[in-house]
């Protein structure tokens, strides 16, 4: 079991590693612009049965966990 801030930072990890300098607009290009994006997706999946939750987790988990600004610099334009 990994937390919501735990999965937030190895998905920034996973980004950087990934895209580098273009992970902010990968993303974007995915709609997703916040921490609280990866957790209706994950959220999603836990409501789809393809993801388990522990009781304490929360959609909340995610809010607001890291600025992609900061993680990943500004978008371009």
């Amino acid at each position: 079991h990994v937390t919501g801030q735990q999965l937030c930072g190895v998905l920034r990890d996973i980004a950087r590693e990934r895209w580098g300098m273009l992970a902010r607009t990968v993303l974007a290009r995915w709609n997703l612009n916040r921490t609280e994006d990866f957790g209706v997706i994950v959220f999603a999946l836990v409501n789809h049965h393809w993801l388990q939750k522990q009781p304490a987790d929360s959609i909340d988990d995610f809010n607001n966990v890291y600025s992609f600004d900061e993680a990943f610099g500004p978008l371009p334009g």
